[in-house]
């Protein structure tokens, strides 16, 4: 094993360590505001952890691994040592460095949030999007990695101060930390931002599919995040993150992003995006289409009768109605997406079904030959082509 991937894989080993010794102190030491995304908190996390670890291992010179796992790096010591010190002070167990302990989970948070602006910075390639972002690229790794020394002087203040503070700007000796993590890792997040929408207008070939991963993963975690409140407002829940589904939710959402990120940068089955939205969207498509189909059907005449409820003869009615409307519909609408969302498995498929009426009308066995060989090098782009006929 070469020494960067061996270095890789055991941060990613002592981070799950480190992970599932916070949730021990979690559960020997909770709180009446523990939520159950405190519990579970940890998962996602470690999977950021384990795909970092995956691309550092296999592209040690991509920046994207190494910023993954410093970000779950980050995050999991930041709990780690929040609970370490509330297991102290709160438990009343002498413990020793629990004052260093909750020093670094009042600031450690800042640092992770500057990892994840740098991947927004240079996802996919690790390289800044244009000359012209090197310089912010170098500022923003500066703002970084100078946030422990901007954390020093608030070694001075009380312990349990540092634990129980709402933010950074409660602390008395952590102004400078406090401008740092409210304006500078804002700014980071926001050109992260702008640069993602800058790159993928300019992306073209593999970077724009590399993108559409990553657009397939955010789209999945705004879902979730939308599903999340939507189940919130069902159950009357003032905390959208303190339900099962909602944590359930929550944790789809952030990895999928993580495992988008990483078949990105691996260029994993790279081009099967193309076809994974199509088949996405047109189900969804089809879903509202029937689930309308269904509500003007079964629901909206026994309404507009003053029925009170619907008939089982009708949901019956309505339901072989809707099943023999699946595959047609299915088609239809899958037509329409690939036509926008998968252009070239539609043309392959148009290419194909001319062929398929030409052989029909014409059997000339020259004319076969040439025919077979132009479909395959428009549907399948091979570098070469040779046909052989049995004699």
């Amino acid at each position: 094993m070469k020494p960067v991937r061996f270095i890789a894989w055991i941060v990613a080993a002592a981070t799950i360590v480190l992970a599932l010794t916070s949730v021990v102190f979690e559960i020997i030491a909770p709180l009446r505001g523990d939520h159950l995304s405190d519990f579970v908190g940890p998962a996602p996390i470690l999977v950021v952890c384990c795909v970092g670890a995956l691309v550092a291992s296999r592209r040690p010179r991509n920046a994207i691994g190494w910023l993954l796992e410093g970000l779950a790096v980050m995050l999991v010591a930041q709990a780690f040592a929040q609970r370490y010190a509330r297991y102290s002070y709160i438990g009343h167990h002498a413990l020793p460095a629990v004052r260093i302990a909750a020093w670094f989970g009042m600031w450690s948070f800042i640092p992770a949030i500057g990892c994840l602006g740098l991947v927004f910075m240079l996802f996919p390639t690790g390289r800044a999007v244009a000359r012209w972002m090197r310089p912010v690229v170098a500022l923003s790794v500066l703002l970084v990695v100078a946030t422990p020394f901007l954390a020093l002087p608030s070694l001075r203040d009380p312990g349990r101060l540092m634990l129980l503070a709402p933010s950074t700007a409660e602390v008395p000796h952590a102004g400078a930390l406090n401008i740092v993590g409210e304006i500078g890792i804002n700014v980071l997040i926001g050109i992260g931002v702008v640069t993602m929408f800058v790159r993928w207008f300019r992306s073209r070939g593999m970077e724009r599919q590399q993108m559409k991963w990553f657009v397939l993963g955010a789209i999945v975690l705004l879902v979730a995040f939308a599903g999340t409140f939507v189940v919130a407002t069902v159950l009357h829940n003032d905390d959208p993150v303190d339900t099962p589904v909602g944590a359930v939710l929550q944790m789809i959402g952030f990895m999928a992003v993580a495992i988008t990120i990483g078949i990105a940068v691996l260029r994993y089955r790279l081009y099967d995006i193309d076809r994974i939205i199509s088949r996405t969207v047109a189900y969804v498509l089809v879903t509202g289409v029937l689930a309308a189909v269904y509500v003007v059907l079964a629901i909206v005449p026994p309404s507009l009768a003053g029925h009170g409820g619907v008939p089982s003869w009708l949901i019956a009615v309505v339901t072989l109605v809707v099943a023999m409307l699946f595959r047609p519909v299915r088609r239809r609408v899958q037509d329409i997406v690939d036509r926008r969302f998968n252009r070239a498995r539609y043309d392959a498929a148009q290419t194909i079904d001319a062929l398929s009426s030409r052989l029909r009308d014409d059997i000339d066995i020259d004319t076969l030959q040439v025919e077979i060989r132009d479909v395959v090098a428009r549907t399948m782009q091979p570098r070469h082509v040779s046909l052989w006929l049995r004699s």
